[in-house]
C-alpha cells in the first residue's frame, strides 16, 4: 500500500514533542545543585522555552535572515556567548529572583535570600544573563536538555 503525503504528515506528527511549553528552571545556588530560596521558602526560578522551541527557532531563522542579507547585527568581543545570550532572553518568559546570600558561614541548604522585585523584560534578561554567567550556564544546561521539557518533568 504506497503512503499519500498526508499519510506522511499525520504519520510524523505522532513524533511531536511538548516543546512548545516553557518550563520553570529552579535557580541553584553557584556551584551546587541546591535551588536558592526567598524567606518563604520559595524556590527561585527562571521560566523559560526549550531550545526546540518555536520562538527559539523563529528567532534563529530571523537572525540567520539578517547576517545573509547583509543587515548588522550587533557584534561582540565573545560573538558565541552574545549569541547565546540573546537566544536565551528569546525563550525566556518569567522569573522569581532573590538574593544569594553573603559570608564564611552561608549555609545553601538553611539560608535564604531576599525576593528581587524585577519585572521580567528581554532587555532585563539580556542583561542579567551577561552580568551573571553562573546563572547562564544554568540556563544553558536546562535549555539544551529535551527531558527538562517533557510533561512528566513539568514543574509550572
Amino acid at each position: 500500500m504506497k503512503s499519500t503525503m498526508d499519510d506522511v504528515d499525520s504519520l510524523l506528527s505522532t513524533l511531536k514533542f511538548p516543546f512548545d511549553t516553557p518550563q520553570r528552571m529552579p535557580l541553584c545556588w553557584p556551584g551546587t545543585d541546591v535551588p536558592l530560596k526567598d524567606e518563604d521558602g520559595n524556590e527561585a526560578w527562571i521560566e523559560l522555552y526549550s531550545i526546540e522551541a518555536k520562538v527559539v527557532t523563529d528567532y534563529n531563522r530571523d537572525i540567520e535572515r539578517m547576517r545573509s542579507s547583509g543587515r548588522t547585527v550587533r557584534k561582540a568581543e565573545n560573538q558565541n556567548d552574545l549569541d547565546t545570550i540573546n537566544m536565551l532572553a528569546a525563550a525566556t518568559v518569567g522569573w522569581h529572583l532573590v538574593t544569594v546570600p553573603q559570608g564564611n558561614d552561608v549555609n545553601p541548604v538553611v539560608d535564604r535570600g531576599k525576593v528581587i522585585p524585577l519585572n521580567f523584560s528581554r532587555e532585563t534578561a539580556i542583561r542579567l544573563y551577561t552580568d551573571f554567567p553562573w546563572i547562564r550556564r544554568q540556563l544553558v544546561l536546562f535549555f539544551t536538555q529535551p527531558q527538562n521539557f517533557t510533561k512528566a518533568s513539568s514543574q509550572s
